[in-house]
């Protein structure tokens, strides 16, 4: 009711509404001349309603008025700007008025500003004037308490924390405008709420948190309290209204590094001996820390004693117990040439806290390391190894000498030997090496002349090697060989008087295995009256020439080529070789032909081909008749035996009217009387028929008579060209493999007579009498 007095209050100092324009102080008539001059230049200010605390003591109550000029006004309308409005703002006449009411409860929170069109219309519904649009502003009341930002009801603080400035800030917020400070949020702790009790922080009107008190980690990791927000400020007038709320607070005590390592079991003193591998773990060291957390996490590291870095510390920080430091190698040790003790200072300290830099929280201790003596292989002395040998040399050669050393425990002495397999060389106890066979330059061991040989040097359990290198002299001991294609060529037995000169037949070339002072360039020669010319080409190749214009088609010429190699200093080496002409005849192109003259050659005829070709092709016709009759007759017994099976197990039935059983009574019977064929019966079918479907044959119905039964089926078998017994017994049903009845043979009857009932044998019929009296009698019968 409030602002709807304080509404009408403003409509009485600012006139009514009119619709179109605002009156102010003017008379009726007036009023109505200026809406008529300036209707269009007109709009109607902002409507307030106030929100209510609770939408259940809403009531529905006048917002303003609006009033027509015109005289023919019967109604007002009132629509919404947007859709979901719908309903909560209305408009009635009453008199000339249109009066507007709230009927809904509205929240500024939710919706601060409505906008709402208002038309005046006349008795058919037609405007009377142009429509109005009005804003409906919601006025604002405390109707929100402060609401907290969870996340900021937890805080943390070290336990060093001296209170000098905030560690922490409070955060809450209020819906409500700020008119009046509705949303002015003011904190304050609730005195005594701290757990445990305490009064060791202090929270401010703003939120933030002063630690004001002792913390201790180790005993209190945790406190918490309650705290009040409430909004309009810090007033405490009386009959001042306010909204407040209250949280739980927790503050958790972080650890400060408040106290220094302890190194377990220090001073620390370990032996390695010099041939431990880089990389190895020689010692672990371990301290604990009566700190939390990361600050009681131990950090390791060598501070003195390893100038020339051999050893290093790996630290793996635990805040849940012991903190390790494993020592590494970090280079190779040597007993014989470094020192045999290292002495160095290790300090322990937490890294990651605020004060890991204060002496008064770190700890040292003393490692000492002594370096043992191994057994190592000998050492080596004056490397790289090198001498040079001529080869052929038949005489010894000193080529060089080696040394090796081994101090180890000291002095031992070196023994040595030569691990190739060639043995041109020997080695003394004093690393003599000499030459005790001829060496071959052009041996496979050696490359380009160099020699690699293997030296050994031993104390007797420790091993090493070394390279002598051997540089191997040449000597012209090899002579030139053929290389390559162009020695074996066929050629035309004709040629003009200008190819003889022009024509080259071959391009031959050579090569020496001999070093290149021993080699090339290469002389090529034939023997004296040879019917073809020869020239030497660059330094390893030469170009042969006919001699003559016509030469006999089918001869093969061997003729035999002189090749000498250059060298520097030694003797020319000669080698010879033969190179192979065949003469052909040519073709229209000049080309030679050289496969009919060899056919001819051989005495072999076209006819003889032609008849060994015929020979092959019948050969082949005749072997895949076979096959194809073999595969035919394969397929035959295939189909045959489609209905044998070796587990389809039949005996012959003969009928006789002799009474009696057993197996005796069959031998005075003649069983060749079953191959007699009837002219009256049908024809017996062999083979089981692959395209006519044999005949159904109904079930056997419960306590039907097994003869009539029978006798159907023997009939509908006869009739049924399809069906197979192949023998003198119908079968009406299939035994054995397959068969839903599986086998009928002896073997799985009864092992005893009294093992089966045949009492149901007297319910088959007269025929069944005599076999009835036989097996369903007592066992005295």
């Amino acid at each position: 009711m409030r602002g709807f007095i304080l509404l009408s209050l403003w409509l009485t100092l600012t006139g009514t509404f009119v619709m179109g324009k605002s009156v102010k102080n003017k008379g009726r008539k007036n009023a109505l001349r200026e809406l008529s001059r300036r209707k269009r230049g007109w709009a109607y200010p902002d409507l307030f309603v106030t929100e209510v605390d609770d939408q259940y003591f809403f009531v529905k109550k006048e917002v303003g008025k609006v009033e027509s000029d015109s005289k023919k006004v019967q109604s007002y309308t009132l629509v919404p700007a947007v859709p979901e409005d719908e309903g909560i703002f209305s408009i009635k006449k009453e008199g000339n008025y249109g009066v507007i009411y709230v009927n809904k409860f509205v929240d500024r929170e939710v919706k601060e500003l409505y906008q709402v069109y208002i038309r005046a219309l006349d008795a058919s519904g037609t405007d009377c004037e142009e429509r109005v649009d009005v804003k409906i502003r919601i006025l604002d009341i405390n109707d929100n308490s402060p609401e907290f930002d969870e996340s900021t009801l937890v805080a943390s603080v070290q336990e060093d924390d001296k209170g000098t400035k905030p560690f922490h800030s409070i955060i809450a917020t209020d819906a409500d405008g700020p008119e009046n400070g509705y949303n002015l949020v003011y904190f304050s702790k609730i005195p005594g709420s701290e757990v445990p009790p305490g009064d060791r922080f202090t929270v401010m009107g703003n939120g933030k948190i002063i630690a004001t008190g002792d913390l201790d980690a180790e005993n209190t990791p945790q406190v918490t309290f309650q705290v009040e927000a409430r909004d309009r400020g810090n007033f405490t007038k009386p009959g001042f209204m306010f909204k407040s709320v209250s949280a739980h607070v927790t503050v958790k005590i972080m650890d400060a590094n408040d106290h220094a390592p302890v190194f377990i079991d220090a001073p620390y003193a370990i032996t390695v001996g010099e041939l431990t591998s880089v990389g190895s773990i020689v010692y672990t060291i371990e301290a604990t820390d009566d700190d939390k957390g990361m600050n009681s996490q131990v950090t390791f590291e060598i501070i003195s004693g390893n100038s020339q870095d051999r050893f290093r510390i790996e630290s793996i920080p635990n805040e849940s117990g012991k903190s390790l430091g494993k020592v590494y190698i970090n280079s190779p040790l040597d007993f014989e040439t470094q020192p045999h003790t290292y002495d160095f200072k290790i300090l322990g300290y937490n890294k990651d806290a605020t004060n890991a830099d204060d002496p008064r929280f770190q700890s040292k201790a003393d490692l000492r390391i002594t370096v043992d003596d191994e057994n190592e292989p000998p050492v080596f002395q004056n490397l790289p190894y090198a001498g040079t040998i001529t080869e052929g040399l038949t005489i010894t050669y000193n080529l060089g000498r080696v040394q090796a050393t081994d101090e180890d425990f000291g002095g031992q002495s070196v023994t040595y030997s030569i691990e190739n397999e060639e043995k041109w060389f020997s080695i003394d106890s004093s690393g003599n090496i000499k030459s005790v066979q001829t060496i071959d330059r052009e041996h496979e061991s050696v490359h380009d002349g160099i020699y690699i040989l293997q030296i050994k040097a031993t104390d007797g359990s420790e091993d090493s090697f070394a390279e002598f290198v051997v540089t191997v002299l040449d000597k012209n001991d090899n002579a030139p060989q053929p290389d390559g294609g162009g020695w074996d060529v066929s050629i035309c037995s004709t040629f003009e008087d200008d190819d003889k000169n022009a024509l080259v037949l071959t391009t031959i070339s050579a090569k020496d295995i001999d070093g290149p002072t021993n080699g090339a360039p290469f002389k090529f020669g034939f023997l004296p009256n040879s019917d073809f010319r020869i020239e030497s080409q660059g330094n390893t190749s030469a170009l042969v020439y006919p001699a003559k214009k016509n030469y006999e088609v089918g001869v093969t010429y061997e003729e035999v080529v002189r090749i000498e190699d250059s060298p520097l200093a030694e003797a020319v080496q000669t080698g010879t070789s033969t190179l192979t002409i065949r003469v052909c005849s040519c073709s229209d192109d000049g080309l030679p032909v050289c496969g009919a003259a060899a056919i001819t050659q051989t005495g072999i005829s076209w006819p003889l081909i032609i008849g060994l070709i015929v020979f092959i092709a019948i050969l082949m016709v005749v072997i895949l008749a076979a096959m194809q009759y073999q595969r035919k007759k394969s397929a035959e017994q295939e189909k045959k035996g489609l209905l044998y099976d070796e587990d389809d197990v039949r005996e012959n039935l003969q009928p006789y009217h002799d009474e009696g059983g057993g197996e005796e009574d069959n031998d005075i019977y003649d069983m060749g009387v079953l191959s007699s064929v009837d002219p009256s019966m049908p024809i017996r079918v062999e083979e089981k028929p692959h395209r006519a479907e044999p005949q159904s044959r109904p079930l056997l119905p419960p306590n039907s008579n097994i003869e009539e039964y029978i006798d159907n089926a023997k009939k509908q078998a006869d009739a049924d060209p399809t069906a197979p017994p192949f023998d003198s017994l119908l079968v009406f049903d299939y035994e054995g493999q397959g068969s839903d009845a599986g086998s009928l043979s002896s073997i799985n009857s009864g092992t005893t007579d009294g093992s089966q009932d045949y009492d149901y044998l007297n319910d088959w019929g007269p025929r069944f009498n005599k076999i009835a009296d036989q097996y369903a009698g007592d066992d005295s019968d």
